[in-house]
């Protein structure tokens, strides 16, 4: 069995504010996945608005105008939360001139070193790797101009691994804004075996089961039917499969700010100042949002609530990273269990819409040859 590495082939490239990195594939024999670390510098201020993955447009593997890889940042991270299990490696800062970084895994097998799943380059004539970025400027709600650089680290091995049986295929097949009523259809192709859906539906301070009530993979319209359930309950099952995610943030906020966090379901948070004499955190929620009480103890017995901005370590546990929630086809590990359409003539995602204003997408994972 050939060695898997990790073979850097790009560290800390600098980047244009608005700009394409592409980096050719061709030269590797085998690829089990791409991570792709981003950085980039908050403004003098600080930055209390803007992550890194806002910014990424799209991350893509290509062939010509051959899709065998096509998402947003917001997407991966998404879909890399389901497939890792964890929320992947991040330093979210929003302290002046703070460097954030944020992982993107672009995967071609059920986990790095996967010898049975990967991507073969050789079965293409020029496949590339390509991200798009739109940083957003500003010394308070955003990053430092030409602050941005990329590493592309390469999973890759030694030689060919026997035995492959093909590559994840990952994309997006619908995007669209929710109504306030009625139901959405949208088709999904049927020519590769599906291993997981990723559903998001995303307004801020509006909780997921609210714009999206009810979803349904149907094939052959209801001959066969593999989920047909409340957006509580697929919350739930998501909760039982997959478990909660810990999201950790260092805030810069005064008494009475709104921090914005990751999580469709927050169930617990904790709130720790950065400087002395401070008593810090929450005393509100609307959904994903927390409205901050910050008061600082100088003189014991008096207690002032501060209107300057202080640093604070917050932690969030809860469930929906980045309001996405998982249709997974039996086990995720398993190819055996996965859903194959390949002998049904139509594939559809029906969305019954409770709210106007929600982005939604949704996006998975194939296996193509």
């Amino acid at each position: 069995m050939p060695g898997i590495r990790a073979a850097v082939a790009r560290d800390r490239a600098s980047v244009a504010d608005s700009s394409t990195f592409e980096l050719d594939l061709k030269a590797y024999p085998a690829i089990s996945a791409i991570d792709l670390i981003l950085r980039s510098t908050n403004g003098s201020t600080n930055n209390q608005a803007q992550y890194i993955h806002d910014d990424v447009d799209t991350i893509e593997v290509l062939d010509g105008s051959r899709v065998i890889y096509s998402l947003s940042g917001i997407q991966c991270r998404s879909l890399n939360c389901y497939t890792m299990g964890r929320y992947p490696a991040v330093t979210f800062d929003e302290a002046a001139n703070a460097v954030q970084q944020e992982l993107f895994r672009v995967e071609f097998g059920r986990h790095v070193g996967d010898p049975f799943y990967w991507f073969d380059p050789a079965q293409f004539q020029n496949p590339v790797l390509r991200v798009t970025i739109s940083m957003t400027i500003s010394a308070t709600v955003g990053f430092v101009t030409n602050t941005t650089v990329i590493s592309a680290i390469v999973h890759t091995w030694d030689g060919r691994p026997s035995g492959r049986r093909g590559t994840l295929l990952t994309k997006e097949y619908k995007s669209f804004t929710s109504a306030a009523s009625g139901d959405d259809r949208g088709r999904l192709p049927i020519d590769f075996p599906y291993r997981v859906v990723i559903l998001r539906a995303f307004e801020t301070a509006i909780a997921f089961d609210v714009d999206i009530t009810q979803i349904k993979l149907t094939l052959d319209v209801d001959r066969y039917v593999p989920f047909d359930l409340r957006a509580e309950q697929l919350r739930d099952l998501n909760s039982e499969i997959f478990g909660r995610f810990d999201i950790p943030y260092q805030i810069d906020r005064a008494s009475d700010d709104v921090v914005v966090t990751h999580l469709a379901y927050p169930r617990s948070v904790n709130c720790v100042a950065l400087e002395s004499d401070q008593l810090n955190g929450p005393d509100a929620r609307t959904i994903n949002e927390y409205t901050l009480q910050n008061l600082e103890f100088s003189t014991p017995a008096v207690a002032t609530e501060t209107t300057a901005d202080i640093l604070m370590q917050f932690d969030v546990l809860g469930l929906g990273p980045h309001f996405a929630f998982a249709l997974p086809f039996g086990d995720m590990k398993d190819p055996e269990s996965w859903l194959d359409p390949s002998g049904f003539g139509t594939f559809e995602m029906v969305l019954t819409q409770g709210g106007a204003g929600a982005a939604v997408s949704y996006f998975g994972q194939q296996v193509m040859p």
